[in-house]
């Protein structure tokens, strides 16, 4: 025996067999009505007006949200980028020397260099004089312990 599914019109809760019996549905069980002059709060059943009307707000607001991110997505680099631009270009390349500067400067580059070799000179003859007074000392502070233990 195959039952159909769609219950009759003027029969809601039963369904009817192919010999023509109808067999009760099983519905849930339901609240028990409110009693007289209690105020029932709750939750709508159903969503007023139509349920696939969203309000005007919520599509605003969305559109919005979107715009944002995509804004931000190619924005964010290309501020970058142009803030690298604009860092490069504050550096300015140095000026070209003139002639009379080049030679001022491989003037001023040998008298360096001059002093440098003259500091070197300086400094190893004040590491040699330094050598004979403490070889010097040493040989005073040997003289008066032989001298004095003899």
């Amino acid at each position: 025996m195959t039952q159909s599914t769609t219950p009759r019109a003027n029969t809601p809760g039963r369904t009817t067999v192919q010999g023509g019996q109808t067999n009760p549905v099983v519905l849930p069980p339901s609240a028990p009505p409110p009693p007289e002059g209690a105020v029932v709060v709750g939750v709508p059943a159903s969503f007023p007006g139509n349920p696939n009307d969203v309000p005007e707000g919520a599509i605003i607001i969305s559109v919005a949200f979107f715009v944002t991110v995509a804004v931000i997505a190619i924005g964010w680099p290309l501020a970058r980028a142009f803030g690298r631009r604009m860092d490069r270009g504050a550096v300015a390349p140095p000026p070209a020397l003139s002639r009379e500067m080049g030679d001022r400067m491989v003037r001023i580059e040998n008298a360096v260099e001059s002093i440098a070799i003259e500091i070197e000179r300086i400094s190893e003859g004040q590491r040699f004089t330094t050598k004979l007074l403490s070889e010097r000392n040493d040989a005073a502070m040997l003289e008066r312990r032989t001298g004095a233990g003899s």
